[in-house]
């Protein structure tokens, strides 16, 4: 009884002080909320002694022979290196594609740069340095006089793969802006991924196959060679059917 007389004329003092009189209006009165301030889980994760990305070659020691393009090398995924070593954070291709030098310094300047002084933090590269010799005409050259001089190296990359992994005792909120900015610079498409991110994807992927009730996939459509369609595919679309390019 005494609780409610005493929220009475609690409210009744208010209601004085907002409107002058005693009968009851509503008043607002603004509250902060409670913020998750919990700290991470602690990561047993061992720092290398040079926790930056080292310099990729430019050209590799000793220089290959020319080659044929092969685009094998940078169609279908990738079956090997698709997962995240340390389990953390990385940027992962979407597509193929080739990787030049230059994009390996940009991708080493702005990882180094976050990384800073930061002594629970380190970066890891999870592809090889420039291999491929790609080669180059002049412009204004004739036909003949066989393969042209190589004019720069390059990296083949196939969808799935990663590239660099930043490891550590961080969060995904703090690395996300710096991994997604550094994926659109790229020449192929890519984004930023976490563990949680490939095992939601993963699973996605399966759930759509396993529930699909659309008996029109792509797959019978090509198998069955409706309307001719089998003229303007490739042997790939038998292989992974319009999955990968």
């Amino acid at each position: 009884m005494a609780g409610s007389v005493s929220r009475c004329c609690l409210r009744t003092a208010l209601c004085r002080l907002v409107n002058g009189s005693s009968k009851f209006s509503p008043v607002v009165i603004q509250v902060a909320g409670l913020k998750d301030v919990r700290p991470p889980e602690e990561i047993d994760i061992t720092i290398p002694e040079k926790p930056k990305l080292k310099p990729m070659q430019k050209v590799p020691d000793p220089p290959h022979r020319k080659e044929f393009r092969n685009l094998i090398e940078i169609r279908g995924p990738e079956l090997h290196n698709n997962t995240l070593k340390h389990g953390q954070f990385g940027i992962q291709a979407l597509a193929g594609g080739y990787m030049k030098h230059g994009h390996f310094e940009m991708i080493r300047f702005g990882i180094n740069r976050y990384i800073g002084s930061k002594k629970n933090v380190f970066a890891e590269w999870r592809v090889d340095a420039p291999y491929k010799s790609v080669t180059k005409r002049p412009p204004g050259t004739r036909m003949g006089g066989g393969k042209a001089s190589i004019n720069h190296w390059v990296t083949p990359v196939r969808s799935g793969r990663i590239i660099v992994e930043l490891c550590g005792k961080l969060e995904w909120k703090e690395v996300e802006k710096i991994l997604n900015q550094t994926a659109e610079k790229l020449p192929f498409a890519a984004k930023a991924v976490s563990q949680e991110i490939i095992d939601k994807d993963l699973e996605k992927d399966w759930e759509e196959m396993v529930n699909n009730q659309n008996p029109w996939t792509f797959e019978r459509i090509v198998r069955g060679n409706y309307m001719g369609i089998q003229k303007y595919t490739g042997p790939f679309d038998f292989k992974w059917f319009d999955k990968h390019k």
